[in-house]
């Protein structure tokens, strides 16, 4: 597993939105569609906020849910006291992440601020994402 942090120094976002992608998938694809398309999701809101994009081995999917859920948990928890970070985060998981963050969600509520599910079609994928 692999931990991907950006944290801006062009804003004074205190927000930290932490991305999990899909099965055997990697971060950039929340940037660029597999043909190479751009999406851009996490670019465009690495410019107001703090992202986090965790990049899952394939190894780790041999892993049950509940382990590499406890797993990202630990290391997330690690990086928030490193850097001093005292707001819930926010979780976006995209199909295989979703089950991650959902248990995620279940078994550290005191972590995290909301989850949101990106579902996708042929418009915008970045319009559908909404941030409360």
């Amino acid at each position: 597993m692999h931990i991907i942090i950006n944290d801006s120094l062009t804003h004074k976002s205190t927000t930290y939105i932490v991305f999990i992608h899909g099965f055997l998938k990697k971060s950039l694809y929340w940037n660029i569609t597999e043909n190479q398309n751009p999406i851009q999701i996490e670019e465009s809101l690495r410019k107001k906020i703090n992202t986090v994009l965790i990049d899952l081995d394939e190894e780790d999917y041999m892993k049950n849910i509940t382990d590499i859920s406890n797993e990202i948990y630990s290391r997330l928890k690690s990086i928030m006291e490193e850097k001093n970070i005292n707001n819930k985060i926010i979780l976006i998981g995209h199909s295989h992440g979703s089950f991650y963050y959902l248990r995620l969600a279940e078994l550290y509520p005191d972590i995290f601020k909301k989850n949101d599910v990106i579902r996708s079609d042929n418009s915008s994928v970045a319009d559908k994402i909404m941030i409360i």
